[in-house]
């Protein structure tokens, strides 16, 4: 993977890191951090924010990004918070909520706080090849592949820990560094990205206009659904037999949906007044269960009606007719 295509979505975040991340919306993007980066006593969690006038955020080119708002869960104690924007900002990163496990590779992103009085420039960032260590109930701690002087990890809260292969895929953030500066084991402790839902979520709890979801890294394909799509119950006496038709009803699917080119988000965008129900909040339909079930439909649609034609019109024409459930 190339440096760059991480580099252009990290930012300066006071003493530490964030990663833009772009919500389903035009009009803002997220740039998710550590909270404690944000904090008047940056040791303290659970001290008082800094006020947005002093937070001085940065992207690679040095360019400030003027934040709206300040989002954090007041009933989470996890060292987690989502700066919303005034505008929304270039990103590449696409977000994937499975959880890093073992023996997965990781790369680590961020911007060291030795470099903090310099111009952001090329030779100021690090990224740093790590892998799961071990899972804690809130968080995981990463080992570090190879030795890291402690110096390049300081300063490095809130940067982003991504799948390391191809495709800015954000997996975690890093709150902090594991250990003390005497006794640094090259360790660095991180929350993985599906906790960052919860502030959305709750949020929105308290608000009548909802912010807006991440688009999670399955609704880029419907490809990526496979393994949602036709879970059927246990209890049949040829499992065998059950997983093929399984492996046929997908590849059905997957034959008319690659033929017209058709992705989630795509359906959401053209397809949306169909779509949306207005006695659901607005991340009802991005959840990857209500895409598969999508899906789902689809296959039993062509192979109940036999259309002449598979294309965008049938599609809205299946939305106007069947209903999706999913749980």
């Amino acid at each position: 993977m190339n440096q760059d295509q991480y580099f252009e979505n990290i930012v300066t975040i006071n003493g530490g890191s964030g990663v833009i991340v772009n919500s389903l919306t035009s009009d803002y993007s997220y740039i998710y951090t550590a909270k404690h980066v944000i904090c008047i006593d940056n040791e303290d969690i659970h001290s008082d924010l800094l006020p947005i006038r002093d937070l001085i955020v940065r992207d690679y080119n040095n360019e400030p990004i003027e934040i709206l708002e300040i989002l954090v869960n007041s009933s989470n104690s996890l060292d987690i918070a989502i700066l919303r924007t005034s505008k929304q900002i270039n990103s590449d990163v696409v977000i994937s909520r499975k959880i890093i496990s073992s023996p997965e590779k990781v790369r680590f992103c961020g911007y060291p706080g030795r470099s903090r009085d310099a111009p952001v420039i090329l030779n100021r960032y690090r990224n740093h090849s790590y892998e799961f260590d071990v899972k804690y109930t809130e968080h995981i701690k990463l080992k570090t592949s190879m030795n890291i002087e402690f110096s390049w990890i300081v300063g490095m809260s809130g940067g982003g820990v991504f799948t390391d292969g191809d495709g800015v895929v954000l997996r975690a953030i890093e709150t902090k560094y594991s250990g003390s500066k005497n006794e640094y084991d090259g360790c660095v402790v991180a929350v993985n990205i599906n906790k960052f839902d919860d502030i959305i979520h709750h949020i929105n709890e308290s608000r009548s206009e909802k912010l807006s979801i991440v688009l999670p890294v399955e609704l880029q394909s419907f490809q990526t659904l496979e393994n949602l799509a036709f879970k059927f119950s246990d209890g049949w006496d040829q499992p065998a037999l059950l997983n093929s038709i399984r492996k046929l009803l997908i590849c059905i699917g997957q034959t008319k949906v690659t033929a017209i080119g058709i992705t989630p988000i795509t359906v959401k965008e053209e397809l949306e007044h169909i779509l949306e129900c207005e006695f659901y909040e607005n991340f009802e339909v991005n959840e990857p269960k209500y895409w598969a079930a999508f899906f789902e439909l689809i296959v039993i649609s062509v192979m109940v009606d036999e259309p002449e034609t598979f294309d965008k019109t049938y599609l809205s024409n299946i939305l106007n007719k069947r209903r999706i459930i999913y749980k």
